[in-house]
């Protein structure tokens, strides 16, 4: 049974996106083609950089409550 907090409605906070800029400024060489992306195109790039991001996330997320927060044990160790 999931532990329920007063902040359970709080609204989430996006983290990142990516834009037709944000590739064009990645690789210029691929003007063209990033030009003729379609929104479908985007959308399946942005869930790729989700999925790679995701790999990551919890371990910078678990560095960013080392700096910021008082927390004197791992996420890991609460999250089991």
């Amino acid at each position: 049974m999931a532990v329920e907090h007063e902040f359970d409605d709080s609204p989430s906070y996006p983290v990142v996106g990516v834009s037709k800029e944000d590739l064009l400024s990645a690789r210029p060489d691929f003007e063209a083609q990033i030009a003729a992306l379609t929104e479908g195109d985007m959308e399946r790039i942005a869930d790729k950089l989700g999925d790679a991001l995701m790999d990551t996330y919890w371990l910078a997320l678990d560095i960013i409550f080392d700096g910021s927060l008082p927390v004197t044990e791992p996420l890991d160790d609460v999250n089991s």
